[in-house]
This record gives structure tokens, sequence and C-alpha cells, in this order.
């Protein structure tokens, strides 16, 4: 009867630390902030309001920039996890789109388009793995400085075909910043 009671009691304790461990599990893990080149960085949590958009809202002031090469890479820091910096394709070049990697030199980030007015950056990339999405990029870094501001950081549609695009689903509320997205 002892070895019953014990064999229940033992269940029932395995039973409620799992409970309280999914329970913990399934809250999502909301951090804005992160680390680049060793520096924590935060940003914004939720919509930019209208003083935080007026930089990026002269869409005539940015230019493209469709080299991985040509982008600071303190810019690009920002778009990996823990600011570490790794490769990034080329828009239209190779890389490994789902994480069924058949070859390890390729990048699992590629860029879809960026832009810059010399000083406030938008990066649109998309990120393979297990599930292959969508992301943006919103930075300041001023000329001369080594130290980005990571302004925004969103999940994005799939279809932000230029920087018209964009603004119009940052206006629309279709770029989502809710959670910490793997990068």
């Amino acid at each position: 009867m002892a070895a019953l009671r014990k064999i229940i009691f033992s269940g029932l304790g395995l039973l409620a630390l799992t409970v309280a461990l999914c329970v913990g599990c399934a809250k999502p893990r909301i951090s804005n902030e992160r680390k680049v080149f060793g520096v924590p960085h935060t940003w914004k949590s939720g919509p930019l309001t209208l003083d935080e958009l007026k930089p990026f809202e002269n869409a005539a002031a940015f230019k493209p920039v469709n080299k991985v090469a040509k982008l600071p890479d303190e810019i690009l820091a920002l778009c990996f996890h823990e600011g570490v910096l790794a490769k990034m394709a080329d828009p239209g070049g190779k890389w490994e789109v789902s994480d069924a990697i058949t070859d390890e030199s390729l990048p699992n980030h590629r860029l879809i388009w960026s832009a810059t007015d010399g000083t406030h950056y938008v990066v649109y990339y998309e990120l393979g793995g297990i599930g292959h999405s969508f992301h943006i990029v919103l930075a300041t870094l001023e000329p001369g400085k080594t130290n980005p501001a990571l302004d925004w950081h969103a999940a994005a549609p799939e279809n932000l075909v230029n920087y018209g695009d964009f603004l119009a689903a940052l206006k629309a509320g279709k770029l989502d910043n809710s959670l910490d997205f793997g990068r």
C-alpha cells in the first residue's frame, strides 16, 4: 500500500511539475533587447508613433542598397540573433530557405531590398529555417558612428516589393512586432 501511495504521489508531483513547466513555456518570451557586437540595444515594442515614423516617411530621400556588402556591418548585425554578424545572401542569391540544409556554405538569411537616406536604414529580408519568414528592420546610424540604434523590428508580409509598399504596410498596421521573432 505504501508503495502504491508513493507511486501515486510521485505521479501527481510529476504531473503538477509538467503542467507548471508547460504553462510557463506557453507564455511568449517578449524581449525588446538584444546585443549587437556585444553592446545591448533596445527597440520599440508596438506601433511607431507619427514622430518616430517621420524620419522614414520621405520615400524620395531613401536610395536603394541592393548588395549586402554595401550595408554597414553594424546595420546588418541587427538582422541576426544576438547581433552576431552572419552571412546574408544578396537579392535573388542562393540561400537555405528551409532547415533541411543542403549546402552548409549558404546563408539562411537573404536580403530582399534595403534603402537608406545616409542615416536611417530600412532592411527587408527573409529568414529560412523551420518556418520561412519575412522581416523588416528600421535603424539609425549617424555618419561616423559605429553604434546604431535599432528603431524597430517586425515580421512582415512577403509582398513588400519596394519602399512604397513598406510605408503603406506600416501605416496600415500590417507589420507585427509583438513578439521577439527569430532573426
